[in-house]
C-alpha cells in the first residue's frame, strides 16, 4: 500500500513571474509591466512573440500598447529576423518566448542577424531548465528539444 501523497505541481500564470511561498508576497507579470511602463517613456520599444506572449508576461505589453506589438505565431526563427530588420532601422525590440527555443531553435539567427552586427535586440528567455512537465503545453512534446537528462 502507497502511502506517499502526491506533491502539487507549481503553477503560474506568468514563466517570468519568480516561484512564491504561500504567503510570500510577489508581483504578477513583472516583466510585462516593467517593460509597459518603460515603452510609455520610449516610443522606439516594439513587443515581439512566439504565440507565447501570456506566458512571457508580453500580454501586458501587448494591452498597452497594441500598435507595437507583433504576434509571429510558432516561429522563433522569424521572430529573430524580424527584431533584427526592426533594430536596423531603429526600433528597441523585445522579443520573448522560451529560452530553450529562443537559443536552440533559432540560433543562428541570434548569431548572424543580432550579434554579429551588435543590434540592440533583447531576447527574453522564460522557462530555462524547466522540465517539459511543468511548462505550458505549446507544442507537441516530440518537438520540445529537452534532453533526457533535463526531464524529471
Amino acid at each position: 500500500m502507497n502511502t506517499q501523497t502526491a506533491t502539487p505541481k507549481l503553477t503560474t500564470s506568468a514563466m517570468i513571474a519568480s516561484f512564491a511561498d504561500p504567503g510570500q508576497k510577489t508581483t504578477s507579470a513583472p516583466f510585462g509591466h516593467a517593460l509597459a511602463r518603460l515603452a510609455d517613456e520610449r516610443p522606439e520599444i516594439v513587443g515581439l512573440s512566439a504565440d507565447l506572449a501570456k506566458y512571457t508576461d508580453m500580454h501586458i505589453f501587448r494591452d498597452a500598447h497594441p500598435d507595437r506589438f507583433f504576434q509571429v505565431g510558432m516561429a522563433e526563427q522569424a521572430m529573430l529576423g524580424a527584431a533584427a530588420g526592426m533594430a536596423e532601422v531603429g526600433l528597441v525590440p523585445f522579443a520573448s518566448t522560451y529560452a530553450v527555443l529562443a537559443t536552440r531553435r533559432a540560433y543562428d539567427f541570434l548569431c548572424l542577424d543580432i550579434a554579429e552586427p551588435a543590434l540592440n535586440v533583447n531576447v527574453v528567455g522564460g522557462l530555462p531548465g524547466l522540465p517539459r512537465d511543468t511548462a505550458p503545453a505549446t507544442r507537441p512534446p516530440r518537438t520540445w528539444p529537452f534532453c533526457e537528462a533535463c526531464r524529471t
